[in-house]
């Protein structure tokens, strides 16, 4: 868990502002309670305990403060095994925070290869930009990521024309402004 609150210190430090670091750190070591069960268990838990939550009931893609989930915790964490469970029981690889930013975002800034591979295969984007305009691919090169920036390039240049969120919310303003 000390590895996640450092990261989200360093991330929330720069993206949303000191009452959001405590809004969150708050949160997250405070006693869990109802369904902010799981964003506190993914955050430092195990496989079981995460199975636990969501067999008692836990929504998936439950958000704590600032709009950050169990995927985006467990990844900021480099729980390739807890990332895992929570997508396979239906966790969103894209699902954004308040700022914008996206487990893939997380993972990134992590360095774990295993936790970026998983996003990247359950669909994530590494062009999807934070309120910032940071993408993860960015975030990668930022904190010297090396092997995970090549992973990154060489997802988006694997995905056809037309293919990731970019492209997608490219064309719905291109829609709308027909």
């Amino acid at each position: 868990m000390l590895a996640m609150t450092r990261i989200v210190l360093v991330v929330l430090g720069l993206s949303s502002g000191v009452l959001a670091m405590d809004r969150i750190l708050g949160h997250v070591l405070a006693p869990p309670e109802g369904k902010r069960l799981l964003l506190v268990t993914a955050a430092g838990g195990t496989v079981e305990q995460v199975r636990q939550a969501l067999a008692a009931g836990a929504v998936v893609d439950e958000t704590g403060p600032s709009g950050l989930t169990p995927l985006m915790c467990a990844a900021a964490d480099g729980n390739a095994a807890v990332v895992r469970t929570l997508l396979a029981g239906g966790a969103d690889p894209e699902r954004e925070s308040e700022s914008a930013l996206t487990p893939l975002y997380f993972a990134a800034i992590n360095g774990n290869e295993e936790t970026l591979r998983l996003l990247l295969a359950a669909g994530a984007d590494p062009l999807t930009p934070t309120a910032g305009g940071v993408t993860a691919l960015d975030a990668a090169i930022q904190y010297d990521q090396p092997h995970l920036v090549e992973i990154m390039a060489q997802a988006v240049a694997g995905r056809g024309e037309g293919e990731g969120r970019k492209a997608r919310r490219d064309e719905g303003t291109e829609a709308r402004r027909e």
